[in-house]
């Protein structure tokens, strides 16, 4: 009885550890080209970012083939302002990677309850992708892009890197687990393992 409560202490370890995860949104689940849906992997989108996987230089993704831009008929090509994306509070936001025409870059401005975080600015775009850190470890609610420069229609944005994620479904694509989880779920089956070594080694044979 005692083994079998030890087996089951170990199996509700292994329940227990959290499934928190570094998500990347990398796009290249959506159909054809079109309008990124608003709550795609959990994130509200506002219907203010297109998608496209037609091979284009400058505008070249980090992976696969599909990249994000503002939509053009909220966002004309022209539109400097910031372009907001919504998350679930207490989101923590890594960065992205953006390509383009050199003569722009953007701007990625973190919010928490509508009070400014941190911004962060690219150096001039090219076709090769490059990564905008942001550099912020807290919880935000809403990321703001800027296209700077020419506006809007001059830059891509691929491979948004989350080291959390509220409201994404943890397993879906995308989803690495954390180190720490990994280290609670190793440390759950050796315990239920130590504890099946025990009970066979107790037994006597028939």
């Amino acid at each position: 009885m005692v083994r079998f409560l030890a087996s089951v202490a170990a199996l509700s370890l292994v329940a227990a550890a959290p499934v928190a995860a570094s998500v990347v949104i990398d796009f290249d689940d959506l159909p054809a080209d079109g309008v990124v849906p608003t709550g795609y992997m959990g994130v509200n989108w506002g219907g203010g970012f297109n998608y496209y996987d037609d091979y284009q230089p400058p505008f070249n993704a980090k992976s696969g083939a599909t990249r994000i831009y503002g939509n053009y008929n909220l966002y004309p090509g022209g539109f400097t302002g910031q372009m907001p994306i919504l998350l679930g509070a207490g989101s923590v936001f890594d960065g992205a990677w953006f390509s383009g025409y050199d003569f722009n870059s953007v701007t990625l401005s973190l919010y928490s309850g509508g009070v400014l975080q941190t911004s962060v600015t690219s150096g001039a775009l090219s076709g090769t992708p490059q990564y905008l850190a942001t550099g912020w470890t807290g919880g935000i609610d809403e990321i703001r892009i800027t296209a700077n420069g020419q506006g809007n229609g001059y830059w891509v944005g691929d491979d948004f890197t989350f080291d959390k994620l509220v409201g994404y479904q943890d397993g879906g694509a995308g989803a690495v687990p954390e180190p720490a989880t990994w280290a609670m779920l190793i440390a759950g089956f050796g315990l239920v393992g130590a504890a099946a070594r025990r009970r066979r080694a107790g037994s006597v044979p028939a």
